[in-house]
């Protein structure tokens, strides 16, 4: 039969220095020792001389939203297109490509 060894503690000062060692040895292990905080993009300003080069592209919406927003960038002097209504390749595309892991709908 086997012998089990037991590790004899003497006071809550030595307890609490052992959990903080594996603690932090456990922290390490998954990686969160170090914390990287998000930093945000630099965005870029959006200008009028871009307008006559750049096509704003959107969809998603119904018709009736996506032709308002269309004429509403049209009238301000926008160039802009809907992006067409996907179907079924391009949904099987999308799964053949895409990242299971995020929103992919299963068709």
């Amino acid at each position: 039969m086997a012998t089990t060894n037991f590790v004899q503690i003497e006071n809550d000062a030595e307890i609490k220095q052992r959990l903080d060692a594996e603690r932090a040895r456990l922290r390490k292990i998954a990686g969160l020792d170090q914390p990287e905080h998000f930093h945000r993009p630099v965005e870029r300003a959006f200008t009028a001389e871009q307008r006559p080069h750049t096509t704003i592209l959107f969809g998603g919406f119904t018709w009736k939203h996506e032709d308002l927003i269309r004429a509403v960038f049209q009238g301000c002097g926008y160039r802009c297109e809907k992006l067409p209504v996907p179907d079924v390749p391009a949904f099987q595309t999308g799964k053949e490509f895409g990242n299971n892991g995020q929103c992919n709908p299963t068709y």
